[in-house]
């Protein structure tokens, strides 16, 4: 069954992390995505993607994480992220 649409129009990565439905969208950021409706909400809209976020993944610890040259954990409150650590050409995903 389709769900949709999201609202935005950059989202590169969806991720369950935490018990919620979280997306990256290139210039808002992090982004809460309601499972049964597919509706995004932009957690801090006054942040904007201030990492470079093309996959998301849930830790063991339940925490979000992302990146693409680098690994970042993401704040789900703030849509802030902070390095962990990495130095990676070009990754395009992660699990755990």
């Amino acid at each position: 069954v389709p769900i949709g649409p999201l609202g935005f129009n950059a989202v590169q990565s969806l991720a369950f992390a935490g018990g919620n439905l979280w997306a990256w969208d290139l210039q808002a950021g992090l982004l809460a995505v309601d499972p049964t409706t597919g509706a995004a909400t932009d957690v801090a809209p006054s942040v904007g993607a201030v990492v470079d976020v093309q996959w998301l993944s849930e830790r063991a610890d339940g925490r979000l994480v992302g990146g693409r040259t680098a690994v970042h954990l993401i704040d789900t409150a703030t849509g802030l992220g902070s390095l962990i650590g990495g130095s990676f050409g070009d990754m395009r995903g992660g699990t755990r």
